[in-house]
C-alpha cells in the first residue's frame, strides 16, 4: 500500500495484522513516534512495505448504512 493513499485518521493493518491508526506520514512509511517531550531518540516507522489495507465487514457496512 502506498503512504499516499492514506490520510491522517485512517486505520490500517501493519504485517502482524495488528490494527493502527495513521498519525503522521512520510514517503517511507507512517507514524514516527515521538516522547512526551517532544523528541524522537531513533526513527520509529512502519514502513510502507509493511502497511496493508483493512478489510470493510458486513458490520462496517451495514453500520455506513451500505446494502
Amino acid at each position: 500500500m502506498k503512504t499516499t493513499e492514506l490520510r491522517i485518521g485512517n486505520y490500517v493493518l501493519n504485517n502482524k495484522n495488528v490494527p493502527i491508526r495513521v498519525e503522521s506520514i512520510s514517503d517511507i512509511g507512517i507514524n514516527l513516534e515521538i516522547d512526551d517531550y517532544g523528541h524522537c531518540p531513533q526513527n520509529y516507522w512502519t514502513l510502507e512495505k509493511d502497511i496493508n489495507p483493512m478489510p470493510l465487514t458486513d458490520e462496517w457496512m451495514k453500520k455506513f448504512n451500505f446494502p
